[in-house]
């Protein structure tokens, strides 16, 4: 990693979520310990919020939930803006979450290739 990766806890609740029983939850939360996280501060959760309203405020007739992004997708966001990092993901909707955040959104892969 060279100290490089950083997580907070919505993204470790996001994996963990993922996981398919006790053993691999163990296993996963694990690993992610290994991994610095950065606090998810009371200036990054006003950071999403607005983030979520000027998305609505873009919505189009076309697109009128421009906002619905997921609320952790919005903290992680919001969080790796606030401290100046990139946002590693494979998740379109932090494409669009750096539209109104100061991030960049970078795909781990090909959109499409899993």
């Amino acid at each position: 990693m060279n100290g490089q990766l950083r997580g907070c806890d919505a993204v470790k609740l996001e994996m963990l979520h993922g996981a398919r029983d006790p053993a691999e939850f163990v296993a996963l939360e694990a690993n992610l310990d290994r991994i610095p996280t950065l606090p998810i501060t009371s200036t990054a959760s006003r950071g999403a919020v607005g983030a979520l309203r000027d998305l609505s405020a873009r919505a189009t007739g076309a697109n009128p939930r421009l906002h619905r992004v997921g609320h952790g997708d919005a903290l992680v966001a919001a969080v790796a803006a606030e401290r100046g990092f990139d946002v590693l993901h494979y998740d379109q909707h932090f494409d669009t979450l750096a539209t109104v955040l100061n991030f960049d959104s970078v795909w781990i892969a090909a959109r499409g290739q899993f």
